[in-house]
């Protein structure tokens, strides 16, 4: 008879454990993010072009909240994105004397800056594990609010040196969707924060300009970003 109650209370130990592991599996629990991205970004051009603009750098900093349920991670945030692109080694007229005068090379720079107000999907297998992976997609919602344009490399007057443009005098599209994913690894660290490091791509799904026939914008441009991402995570409980 003890030997039979032992048992049954060993086994009620034992249910009581299993529940309370998966309860806590279960659990929704917030998280907060904070997220550095740079790469490479540019526009994609139609073949009818002779020339391709070189690679400009991009930048990104986020900042996220949301929900995590057991591998499943939802959050939304603000942020700021930047994508564009230059061309070097344009060839500019000199304008003390057009015909005879010594033309000036210089490069061309087109930056559009964004607020960013990302809406993320991501899935990181954790369990217990030091190291662990992550996949992430989502939306980037991104808000023009001007762009960086300008000629760099020359002292010619009549150009117009580097300056930031609002969106009304460069007449960009006010709203751009943005497909993001990204792909990489966290670290677990002590009392509930992790580190993470991702390659990351950035893909607009709509022109920047509603007019194509735009300097910067010889044909319908998709501005796309490869890089990497860096940041911590804080899961709450």
């Amino acid at each position: 008879m003890k030997l039979f109650i032992t048992t049954i209370l060993l086994l009620s130990l034992v249910n009581i454990n299993s529940y309370s592991k998966n309860d806590s599996i279960n659990k929704i629990r917030p998280f907060i993010k904070t997220e550095f991205g740079i790469g490479a970004s540019n526009n994609i051009y139609s073949p009818k072009i002779n020339f391709q603009p070189n690679f400009g750098l991009s930048y990104s900093f986020n900042l996220i909240s949301g929900i995590n349920i057991k591998d499943l991670y939802v959050g939304t945030g603000i942020g700021i994105l930047t994508l564009g692109y230059k061309i070097k080694d344009i060839i500019l007229i000199n304008p003390y004397d057009p015909i005879y005068g010594y033309p000036d090379k210089a490069n061309a720079h087109y930056e559009n800056l964004y607020i960013n107000i990302p809406i993320i999907f991501s899935y990181k297998r954790q369990g217990n594990k030091k190291v662990f992976p992550i996949f992430e997609f989502g939306l980037n919602n991104l808000i023009n609010l001007g762009q960086i344009y300008g000629f760099s490399g020359t002292d010619f007057p009549g150009y117009p040196k580097l300056d930031f443009i609002k969106n009304k005098e460069i007449k960009a599209r006010k709203y751009v969707p943005s497909l993001t994913a990204s792909i990489g690894f966290g670290i677990k660290l002590k009392k509930g924060f992790s580190y993470e490091l991702c390659a990351n791509y950035n893909q607009n799904v709509l022109s920047t300009y509603k007019n194509e026939l735009k300097l910067a914008n010889y044909s319908k441009d998709y501005p796309y970003s490869i890089g990497i991402k860096t940041g911590f995570t804080y899961k709450f409980w």
